[in-house]
């Protein structure tokens, strides 16, 4: 099974803007709890955290997320399919807005997921 963030917009532009906002927000807080958690590193019961390989990055997030047109969404799971031999997606909603979030799901099962 793989976890993604998701958004299906009209146009790959009109997705990356309704979805950046969630992941901004979702980046930020956790690179705040990296924080904590390398501030209390050295507390002795707790195990040692390597920071090096853990990446929040906004870009990071939106390279490695199912958001953007139809076609876009598309090539991105066949991509993942190929190349993890995928069981099973999860797929995050990843609008503030429910009606936006809806819309998503509603074209992802109209154009996306039989095309998969």
């Amino acid at each position: 099974m793989l976890a993604r963030f998701f958004f299906v917009g009209k146009t790959y532009d009109e997705a990356v803007s309704e979805a950046l906002p969630f992941i901004h927000k979702f980046s930020q807080k956790m690179k705040a709890n990296v924080a904590v958690v390398m501030q209390n590193n050295g507390n002795q019961h707790q195990k040692p955290f390597d920071r090096n390989n853990i990446c929040f990055d906004e870009d990071y997030f939106l390279q490695n997320s199912i958001i953007g047109d139809v076609a876009t969404c598309r090539d991105k799971i066949k991509r993942f399919q190929d190349e993890l031999n995928l069981d099973a997606l999860a797929l995050k909603p990843s609008a503030f807005d429910l009606q936006k979030n809806l819309e998503s799901l509603t074209r992802y099962n109209q154009e996306v997921r039989n095309y998969v």
